[in-house]
């Protein structure tokens, strides 16, 4: 067998985005769908002349869903990986990009524990693509918590393609070894009232644009008190195709103790048992000038303050800005910079992970709602 990375030379990642369920709440804790469908303003119309006609193609390849996860049980296991999705799925061409992403939807917390996954596809000649590896802390007294790992596949054969959702889970610190067996997490299962399930869902072909990059070239170091920036740059963005939506997350660590992760050696302000006070702005400039688009994410988009517990200590951000207008007039190109301010308590660290496992990516999707259904 044989490892790929994504498109591009670029592995993605993570972690979170309505771009396959719109309206998927930002917040770790709630997944109530908002009232509003991300989705829905800016849609295509049916004559959409880059959308082919059923007559001209066949039927369009459907989004695949699998909400019938293989373990509900979740017991820690140290070193050791669990099954959660195992799901098999069509490619009609090659070269078809499709998002991969897994949902799980945590409860009956029994400890402080890190529940983290890793999301792998295999081609039907057994090559091997592997996206991101993430996950957060959770804690006994927050419902719902939630795990969301996705990437960006394109698919360089046709044929059946597999896609794996693995989960670790262990005591924060004892990661590397089996201590801690016998707590349990337990993945919740099916529908309850109009919060998303645990589910595993592959999306309709994208059209071949579509695109991810991974959000900074380092990790950023921000002290108390202070802001820094993750910032990364999509060249040749269509400027016929509509609005864009812009999906990413971006992994981060309250820094509880001076050297974990490493970077937080660097912060001056950490303590064990301080939370830390994070307040994030999330940026989309298409460059060219003054004149030129500028769109900046709002809370109900992701863009929203936030208290990372010394309990939970590593959290994500997730954004899905549904509907940025390019202009014609300007460079096909735009700039994401990604601001956060630790406004209180604890320095924080933004993750950027490592070239074949990534934290922080950025993906740049259609808007219309056909690619998605």
């Amino acid at each position: 067998m044989t490892t790929r990375s994504l498109r591009r030379g670029i592995p993605v990642a993570l972690v979170a985005a309505g771009l396959l369920l719109a309206g998927c709440a930002a917040s770790d804790a709630d997944t109530s769908t908002p009232s509003g469908d991300s989705t829905a303003s800016g849609a295509a119309a049916s004559s959409d002349p880059a959308t082919p006609s059923p007559e001209q193609t066949g039927p369009r390849p459907k989004t695949v869903m699998e909400r019938s996860p293989e373990v509900t049980e979740l017991r820690i296991t140290g070193k050791d990986r669990t099954e959660v999705f195992n799901v098999t799925f069509p490619v009609e061409q090659a070269g078809d990009t499709h998002v991969v992403r897994s949902l799980l939807v945590a409860k009956e917390v029994t400890n402080r524990l890190y529940l983290g996954q890793e999301l792998v596809c295999t081609g039907p000649s057994g090559q091997e693509w592997t996206g991101i590896q993430t996950g957060r802390n959770v804690v006994p007294d927050e419902d719902r918590q939630v795990v969301i790992s996705h990437f960006l596949l394109e698919a360089d054969e046709a044929g059946d393609w597999n896609c794996i959702s693995s989960v670790r889970v262990c005591e924060p610190g004892q990661c590397s070894t089996a201590n801690g067996s016998g707590d349990i997490i337990l993945a919740l299962e099916g529908e309850t009232g109009d919060r998303l399930p645990t589910q595993f869902t592959v999306s309709a072909p994208l059209p071949e644009w579509s695109t991810n990059a991974r959000a900074g070239e380092d990790a950023v170091i921000i002290q108390s008190g202070e802001s820094g920036t993750m910032t990364t740059t999509f060249e040749d963005v269509p400027l016929d195709e509509g609005p864009m939506q812009f999906v990413g997350v971006i992994s981060l660590s309250n820094c509880i103790e001076p050297d974990y992760p490493s970077e937080c050696r660097k912060v001056k302000t950490t303590a064990l048992q301080e939370d830390s006070i994070v307040d994030p702005v999330f940026t989309f400039t298409q460059k060219g000038g003054a004149d030129c688009p500028v769109v900046t994410a709002t809370a109900d988009q992701g863009a929203e303050e936030r208290n990372i517990t010394w309990q939970q200590h590593h959290g994500a951000f997730w954004f899905i800005v549904p509907n940025v207008e390019l202009s014609p007039d300007c460079d096909p190109a735009v700039q994401v910079d990604l601001t956060f301010t630790a406004k209180k308590g604890n320095g924080i660290v933004l993750e950027r992970g490592t070239s074949s496992r990534p934290t922080a990516v950025v993906f740049m999707v259609p808007t219309r709602q056909e690619w998605l259904t």
